[in-house]
């Protein structure tokens, strides 16, 4: 009659020799503190580094700015033109100006009919992209405000100038239309037989 075999105990051994494995790789007080500490330091950093993102200006931000620079430089403008007003806000008035050089006048105004020349070639949503970015100046739109007829341009601000630039030409636009399909009504009447003898 065949003995039965006695429960092994290689199995137990090895899950203790693993245990004891374990328990020699955990790290010691000193490792442990040290591990610690640097990780303080990481966190520490990215911390600061998020607070930094944090107070980045964004898009949007940067271009309310500008849009209140550029109001802001508008007012100051008009402001310098009010002796009153410029002393309540501690400005000293402008040296009389020197009259405007003609030849300098002719090649304002030369470059503005080039500029607006430009800007009827364009489709109406393209005209205020264009106008609302810092492209032009303010005084060049206010040269090319003043070709088109536009009253008063030294005292419209930047948004009123592009405004009314925009509203001039889509109103030459609609003129031109109107004169085109005027025109060719004229021809049909004119060009159609009328059958009579």
């Amino acid at each position: 009659m065949q003995k039965k075999k006695e429960p092994s105990n290689r199995g137990i051994k090895v899950f203790l020799s693993d245990i004891d494995k374990l328990l020699r790789s955990l790290p010691t007080e000193k490792e442990k503190s040290e591990i610690t500490e640097h990780l303080s330091v990481v966190l520490t950093f990215l911390n600061d580094l998020k607070e930094v993102v944090e107070r980045l200006p964004a898009q949007e931000d940067v271009l309310a700015t500008k849009e209140s620079i550029e109001r802001l430089r508008d007012r100051l403008e008009n402001t310098q033109e009010r002796p009153m007003l410029s002393r309540v806000l501690g400005f000293r008035a402008r040296p009389s100006r020197k009259p405007l050089d003609v030849g300098s006048r002719e090649e304002e105004l030369d470059a503005a009919r080039s500029i607006l020349n430009k800007l009827q070639e364009l489709p109406v949503d393209e005209i205020r992209s264009g106008l609302q970015t810092n492209r032009y100046s303010t005084k060049q739109l206010r040269a090319v405000a003043l070709i088109q007829g536009i009253s008063s341009v030294g005292r419209l601000s930047r948004d009123s100038l592009v405004h009314q630039i925009i509203t001039k030409i889509a109103n030459f636009r609609g003129y031109q239309r109107l004169g085109e399909s005027h025109n060719h009504a004229s021809d049909g009447d004119s060009s159609s037989p009328d059958g009579q003898e």
